[in-house]
């Protein structure tokens, strides 16, 4: 092995097409994947994503239709690693915080969170700060932005969100020769 790529999946259907070549039916590249366990609560998509690539179908399928700590067991039998609830909350939960501040003001939707930290009776902190991030029509610009600040500031804090390090230390150890 050659070493340790990240691979940006962004979606269900991108990861199964990801899965399907580079799993043990194509090239045989180990695959260390991190998901957020909020997409397991809007259905069974990232269940489907993993059958269509190519992982074992029955304890996947079973899990189909059942509440989220079923989803997830059935994932963790994959050796999936959960970030809680979802990247945001991992971050900020982190001590990025900030990051998702700076991003709010950078990106210029101070008025936006303002509005959804009023309508909804939240306090500023990194909770509502990452709600607002994953809740904004302007989502994916905002994830984009907020994962480039943290991964500029990673290298100076040499902190890292527990379930990325895990994935991290699997990655590395898959690579190994």
């Amino acid at each position: 092995r050659e070493g340790v790529y990240i691979v940006r999946c962004d979606s269900n259907t991108f990861y199964a097409t990801v899965q399907r070549a580079l799993g043990s039916s194509a090239l045989n590249i180990p695959v260390v994947v991190v998901y957020d366990v909020d997409a397991l609560k809007h259905g069974d998509q990232l269940l489907d994503a993993a059958i269509n690539g190519g992982a074992p179908a029955p304890a996947l399928t079973a899990a189909k239709g059942q509440d989220v700590p079923v989803k997830r067991a059935a994932l963790d039998g994959l050796g999936w690693i959960p970030a809680d609830a979802n990247f945001e909350d991992e971050v900020c939960r982190c001590g990025y915080d900030g990051s998702a501040f700076d991003v709010i003001r950078d990106e210029g939707v101070e008025g936006g969170y303002t509005k959804f930290l009023t309508d909804r009776s939240l306090s500023k902190d990194g909770a509502s700060a990452a709600a607002y991030i994953v809740a904004s029509r302007f989502k994916r610009w905002l994830k984009i932005a907020l994962a480039r600040s943290v991964a500029a500031k990673v290298q100076t804090t040499k902190k890292v969100p527990p379930c990325f390090e895990l994935a991290l230390k699997r990655a590395v150890a898959l690579a190994a020769p």
